[in-house]
């Protein structure tokens, strides 16, 4: 089976990525916990496409959380156990709408971001590629990814990177983030 690892960046990034993890454990039969009950007498193994097992058979979500400023993403870590806390990554300050000041924060952070990428990566057996969640504003979202892409495409040549971008509208608010 073919295994990608989610990348969700920033504030509007993790919060996006949160809803569909949720969604994905109700989808596979995954509690709370990461105790995988399968629907009937069948196993469903679609699910290590998007979740890795461990050996004492708990499931954990094949995604990297990214935000500078800390507090969303312990919000998140913290909502049920089915995330592995190693795969939160955060900075000590936000962006502030602010794309430079967002790509120069993320180089302070991007060993980290690497080595929990890298940690994915290892954990599959038939790696595809990137499933990327992230907002298009001048934030975090925005930098973070140019500068993990560049990183990303560096060092993984020839896997598929897919991304959803969120973009502010002018009729509800100039910031992705203001909904939240």
């Amino acid at each position: 089976m073919k295994e990608v690892i989610f990348l969700h960046i920033g504030q509007a990034g993790a919060e996006i990525g949160s809803s569909c993890w949720d969604l994905f454990c109700l989808e596979h039969g995954i509690d709370r916990e990461g105790i995988h009950t399968p629907v009937g007498d069948a196993r469903d193994s679609s699910c290590e496409a998007v979740f890795t097992e461990s050996s004492s058979g708990q499931y954990s979500p094949r995604a990297v959380f990214v935000d500078l400023e800390p507090s969303v993403l312990e919000k998140i870590a913290t909502r049920n156990n089915i995330f592995k806390k190693d795969k939160f990554v955060s900075g000590k300050e936000d962006a502030a709408s602010n794309y430079w000041r967002g790509f120069f924060e993320m180089s302070n952070i991007s060993d980290r971001v690497q080595d929990a990428i890298r940690l994915s990566a290892e954990e599959c057996d038939s790696f595809q590629g990137f499933i990327l969640s992230y907002s298009i504003s001048g934030g975090t979202g925005s930098s973070a990814t140019a500068y993990l892409m560049t990183e990303l495409n560096n060092e993984y040549k020839k896997v598929t990177n897919v991304g959803f971008s969120l973009f502010p509208s002018p009729k509800l608010s100039t910031a992705v983030v203001e909904p939240y």
